[in-house]
């Protein structure tokens, strides 16, 4: 009595000849239509019409604005200072930035504390991997974010964010991540 195995292995040849053999089919008709296909002449284009060339203008700079800069981009450094002194919520654009300010703040994070008592330092991992000691008034993030205050679990700090009317004050927190 043939064994079940032996019986698909049978089954399994038939079934691969008979794809075989379905595929071995003339293609007359395919090729038929490729034949009628290369025969017709393709249509004529119409020619590719010629470029305009225009004169060339030369715009004497003299002291104008430049047309290609946003309003913000053309206030010049002394003007900037001016805005700032009238606005308080404006972050002071002359203070040289901290090396935590050149990262966004959700890429910081707080790994952890140092101190007694009040007198906390917080410990913040860059995207880099290098550990920080920052106090109380020292900036970090993008935004001009001043640390307010540093407790054993986060660092809480205050933006200041640049808006169309001027500049706004918004409260930030990094928490101590238990994962790091």
């Amino acid at each position: 009595m043939p064994s079940v195995i032996s019986i698909a292995k049978v089954l399994s040849v038939v079934a691969i000849s008979v794809a075989l053999t379905a595929c071995t089919k003339p293609f007359s008709d395919v090729q038929s239509y490729v034949d009628t296909t290369l025969k017709i002449d393709p249509p004529l284009l119409d020619a590719i019409p010629a470029i305009k060339i225009f004169p060339i203008r030369e715009y004497p700079i003299g002291g104008l604005r430049d047309p290609f800069a946003t309003e913000n981009e053309s206030v010049t450094e002394e003007k900037q200072a001016q805005i700032n002194a009238d606005d308080p919520d404006c972050p002071d654009m002359t203070r040289i930035p901290e090396e935590l300010e050149g990262f966004p703040i959700d890429a910081l994070d707080m790994v952890g504390t140092m101190g007694q008592g009040t007198n906390y330092y917080g410990l913040v991992k860059d995207p880099d991997g290098l550990v920080h000691r920052v106090q109380v008034n020292n900036y970090m993030g993008q935004s001009y974010g001043q640390i307010l205050s540093i407790a054993e679990d986060k660092i809480e700090l205050e933006e200041r964010v640049k808006d169309g009317s001027g500049c706004e004050r918004r409260l930030q927190s990094v928490s101590l991540d238990d994962n790091n």
